[in-house]
């Protein structure tokens, strides 16, 4: 006898169990689409919490040093070229009244932290070649006035050089050794400008420029080519963002450098230049920045209270002032509200 209970037949079997089983589907994708939702919340409470837990008043931590702003000599000559008048001084082979007093040699790397330690704006040096093609600092074409060595630089590798001690300005021996150029660039790297003095020197032209892109620093330094237009040519066929930096003697020679594709944004005259006639007004006009050099007996004479070279270049708005003796001329200058704030 038939049983009366409500039992489904096959075919309704077959049709009710896939909407059961999808019914279970999808109840289980709420369910875990709820807790998912929950953990969100959860998650974005505690953030908020933490971050509360910050005082507005905490120390905001310093950038790593390797993302701080690149200093750029261009923008910075053009901001002292545009403003008011105010000098920067240069530290001509890195010399200062310290360092010569603390027996500390020219063109070495310890001149370079006293540099910077004085303040000045730019650091001169001087770039030869060795005989292996290395580029070390060093004013003359031999190491017989600066060194305990004797000979022709050109003609010695920088091992050769490397044995030699360098001598302070009164010719004492010291323990510094010839730096090469890449030891000085990254010495002053960040926090100095360089002015490198090539001019009649046969440094490679590729390798120099090879480096200071290497170290990212073509526009952290001037490069001193006197009155070499060919050179200041080579420059800048080989890499045309180097900042050229010439001796100018005549109309001519500012007619020549304020070429736009010359890149030069300091013109360089020699003391007698600036301090008379016309021509630091002409490379005003230009609107170059005028550089002139207080070396020797001018520079000297601060030693015993005259000023009068410095005045000079003053009086002919010479905006960059090279001088051996950076904190007596940057004290003189501030005295007088004239030092700028780079």
């Amino acid at each position: 006898m038939p049983d009366n209970k409500n039992y489904l037949s096959g075919g309704e079997v077959s049709k009710t169990l896939p909407r059961l089983l999808y019914s279970i589907y999808m109840m289980n994708n709420y369910l875990f689409f709820r807790y998912s939702l929950r953990l969100f919340y959860f998650f974005c409470f505690l953030l908020l919490a933490l971050a509360g837990c910050s005082s507005a008043d905490d120390p905001i931590p310093n950038p790593d040093p390797g993302e701080e702003e690149q200093l750029s000599l261009s923008r910075a000559l053009a901001d002292l070229s545009g403003g008011e008048y105010k000098v920067w001084l240069c530290a001509h082979r890195g010399n200062t009244w310290k360092g010569a007093s603390d027996g500390i040699p020219e063109n070495s790397l310890p001149a370079i932290s006293y540099a910077i330690e004085s303040g000045t704006d730019i650091v001169e040096i001087d770039v030869r070649c060795t005989s292996d093609g290395k580029l070390v600092v060093m004013h003359d074409n031999t190491v017989d006035r600066t060194t305990s060595g004797t000979g022709s630089l050109s003609s010695m590798t920088l091992e050769d050089i490397r044995k030699f001690s360098l001598r302070d300005n009164d010719g004492v021996l010291t323990t510094y050794k010839v730096p090469t150029l890449e030891e000085v660039l990254l010495a002053g790297k960040g926090k100095v400008f360089f002015n490198l003095d090539i001019a009649n020197k046969n440094v490679p032209v590729s390798s120099l420029a090879d480096l200071l892109k290497k170290l990212n620093m073509t526009d952290q330094v001037l490069l001193y080519v006197s009155t070499d237009r060919n050179l200041a040519y080579d420059l800048i066929v080989r890499e045309s963002s180097l900042l050229i930096h010439p001796m100018v003697q005549s109309s001519d020679d500012i007619l020549f450098f304020s070429r736009p594709e010359y890149n030069v944004q300091v013109m360089q005259l020699s003391y007698t230049n600036a301090a008379s006639g016309t021509f630091a007004l002409q490379v005003a006009d230009v609107g170059a920045v005028v550089f002139s050099n207080i070396t020797g007996n001018n520079d000297r004479s601060m030693l015993s209270g005259s000023y009068s070279g410095l005045v000079n270049m003053i009086n002919k708005r010479v905006r960059i002032i090279q001088t051996d003796y950076t904190e007596i001329a940057a004290e003189y200058l501030t005295g007088k509200g004239l030092r700028s704030n780079r």
